[in-house]
């Protein structure tokens, strides 16, 4: 599975872009901001936090977003 690429890509153009390109800093993949965004739908929840229990297990809604994540790239138009 990829990653999406950068969530905000930056126009290699821009000097200030290829600075922080070289040095290794490529930003936010789109697979980490459709996580969160994820994460944030599911926790404002109440329904969900209920049925998962996530309040005290984190681990489990992180999983459940990734998921959400995951099936958003795959549905994407190339």
């Amino acid at each position: 599975m990829t990653d999406g690429g950068p969530a905000f890509p930056v126009p290699s153009g821009i000097d200030s872009a290829a600075i922080l390109h070289a040095q290794g800093f490529s930003g936010m993949s789109l697979r980490q901001l459709y996580m969160g965004m994820a994460l944030q739908g599911l926790l404002s929840n109440p329904d969900y936090q209920h049925a998962c229990g996530c309040g005290s297990n984190p681990i489990e809604a992180a999983k459940d977003a990734l998921a959400y994540a995951d099936a958003l790239l795959a549905q994407e138009v190339p």
